[in-house]
């Protein structure tokens, strides 16, 4: 038993201040417990955002890659491809400013145009009424068949004087051009070639009708390389032999 009397002795707790002091351990029990969860919950938190954005780099990461995989080539392709249509446009272009130059550079102006149409016209009818004439072997029928194409044989040899020496000439009308035009009453497609044997080499040239102009015009022959004579030469020429062929082919 507790002496009432001894001051040294302390008194019993009472119930209620037990109840009291178990309750305040409860609720600071309670408090760390939430705050430990509450630094749980903060650390899942963090870490469920940082996983987050780890995946959605990576996703970006894979489908920038593919990306890149398919419009690289693509781009690549599309470039070659305009480079390639680029380069064709171009070539294109030379092409045809290097064909122009070398139809300009075949023409022969023509300084009597009234009359070379003149001479032209009797000298067509007089070469394309002609009889087939016999060749003089196989070299003669491959000289036809390489300078005179479509002429049906009918090639006028003659001998003509340019101020000097007598000089072998043929000539002769592009026949089978001309046979769809004539039956339709068009004057297109006429065509004289001429072949002079010069000593040193052939000299080919042509004057046929020209639609648009309306009237006769002159060509080298589109083999030339190198021109033999003067492109003015080459005008007196043709109408010297324009001039020849009535009389020596229409016999």
């Amino acid at each position: 038993m507790t002496d009432e009397n001894n001051p040294n002795e302390q008194p019993e707790p009472k119930t209620t201040d037990k109840v009291k002091a178990a309750a305040q351990k409860t609720m600071s029990a309670a408090d760390k417990a939430s705050n430990v969860a509450e630094v749980a919950n903060n650390a899942f938190g963090a870490i469920k955002w940082v996983a987050i954005a780890v995946v959605t780099f990576l996703i970006f990461s894979i489908a920038w890659g593919a990306y890149k995989m398919v419009t690289k080539p693509v781009a690549a392709v599309g470039d070659a491809a305009g480079s390639v249509v680029e380069a064709v446009g171009d070539g294109a272009g030379a092409i045809k400013d290097g064909a122009g130059k070398v139809m300009n550079r075949l023409s022969i102006p023509a300084t009597k145009p009234r009359e070379l149409n003149r001479r032209a016209e009797p000298a067509f009818k007089t070469l394309s009424a002609m009889a087939e004439t016999e060749s003089d072997g196989m070299r003669d029928t491959m000289f036809r068949k390489t300078s005179f194409p479509g002429s049906a044989n009918k090639i006028c040899k003659m001998t003509v004087n340019f101020g000097g020496s007598d000089i072998l000439a043929y000539a002769a009308v592009d026949n089978d051009a001309y046979e769809t035009a004539k039956a339709m009453g068009s004057k297109d497609d006429r065509l004289i070639r001429f072949v002079i044997k010069a000593p040193d080499d052939d000299i080919e040239f042509n004057t046929g009708w020209d639609s648009e102009a309306k009237g006769w015009a002159m060509k080298w022959k589109k083999t030339v390389v190198n021109k033999p004579i003067s492109d003015a030469v080459a005008e007196a020429r043709i109408i010297d032999l324009l001039t020849a062929i009535p009389n020596q082919c229409g016999q």
